[in-house]
């Protein structure tokens, strides 16, 4: 099913990094006041980010020398914070909690390998077994940032329950039927891959980038 191509115009002119979330730090401060390990991290985090950032900022602390856990940390609080058009999750701190808190956290994050879909296909899984609390609509922004920073011409996308209503949205001729359900992502990495697949498939057909056809997904969730 490919995207109406009266979408082609106003996909090619998407500004993935418009929006700019305002981040509320007193939450976090709160958990990780007594934990050091995370706290110190977070420390890092406030003073590269600031308090206002959008997806560039996030992409330019990847690519930093920080470790990979602080980087996985910015992601979480990236998208913990309100996103466009909704509200902060103020379940973020708790979850990123229990997210340090696995027992295989550290090495599941350094063992991803994004080269090629096989690789990701392995590292999606890996995390989701692995990594508490850490389901789709998180773990694919890590994958996400890690890709755009490494600068791969076909990169890991996020695929979280907004993308998802989005994709639903576009579908159908009415979306009336919508307040009476609720869409959420597939788990399984088979279907992530065939959603990466989907989408790369569109922006090459219409010639555009391949995170404004997540970005469009979103905005039409």
């Amino acid at each position: 099913m490919d995207i109406d191509s009266k979408y082609d115009l106003e996909i090619k002119s998407l500004n993935v990094n418009e929006h700019l979330v305002n981040c509320n730090y007193s939450y976090w401060d709160d958990e990780f006041k007594e934990n050091n390990h995370v706290r110190n991290r977070l420390i890092v985090i406030k003073d590269k980010l600031g308090k206002e950032f959008g997806r560039q900022e996030v992409v330019d602390f990847y690519k930093s020398n920080v470790d990979i856990e602080t980087k996985f940390f910015a992601a979480m609080i990236w998208g913990h914070e309100a996103p466009e058009g909704s509200k902060r999750d103020t379940r973020g701190p708790f979850k990123v909690r229990e997210m340090f808190k696995s027992s295989n956290f550290s090495n599941t994050l350094r063992e991803v390998n994004i080269e090629n879909y096989k690789n990701i296909s392995s590292s999606y899984s890996k995390m989701k077994k692995n990594i508490a609390r850490c389901g789709p609509s998180f773990l694919t922004k890590h994958l996400y940032f890690l890709g755009k920073s490494q600068n791969k011409v076909f990169y890991p996308l996020i695929f979280d329950n907004r993308v998802s209503v989005g994709l639903v949205k576009i579908s159908l001729m009415n979306c009336d039927c919508l307040t009476f359900v609720t869409i959420q992502a597939e788990p399984k990495a088979k279907v992530y891959m065939k959603y990466l697949e989907y989408a790369k498939e569109q922006s090459k057909r219409i010639d555009c980038k391949l995170d404004q056809i997540e970005y469009f997904l979103f905005r039409h969730a």
